[in-house]
């Protein structure tokens, strides 16, 4: 629940960023969940019907080969990619990116999103999450 606020208050400090929202309305997440992954794990092309938006905070990442790179499908090739390092490349269409150990990515619960090559022997430790739009 303490991590759940932390990300419910660093997300909507940068609302207007993400979405128009009136100001009566603010992201609450509604699913949050433990991943742990482990070397030669790839997880499969999928969404999150269930959310406005998603996001995954990086809580450990491997700092020896691939920590899985997360593919995030740009079918119209507009997402913007607001970040202050540049740990991505935008490439045929998709967006990549190596994690970063305390990094928070947030994207539309719409688009497809996939993990590949998790090269490392060290395993790498993520919560993901869901939110949807909330009335205060």
């Amino acid at each position: 629940k303490l991590l759940a606020n932390l990300l419910e208050k660093k997300i909507n400090q940068r609302n207007t960023q993400l979405i128009n929202l009136k100001t009566n309305y603010k992201f609450k997440i509604n699913k949050m969940w433990f991943v742990k992954s482990k070397q030669g794990i790839d997880l499969l092309a999928h969404n999150h019907p269930e959310g406005v938006i998603s996001g995954i905070y990086y809580y450990k990442v491997p700092k020896k080969k691939s920590p899985g790179l997360l593919k995030i499908k740009n079918p119209r090739d507009n997402i913007k990619v607001i970040s202050q390092i540049k740990n991505y490349v935008k490439k045929d269409k998709e967006i990549i990116i190596k994690p970063a150990e305390n990094s928070l990515i947030i994207f539309n619960s719409y688009l497809l999103h996939s993990v590949i090559n998790q090269s490392s022997n060290e395993s790498r430790i993520s919560i993901p999450f869901d939110a949807n739009i909330s009335k205060n």
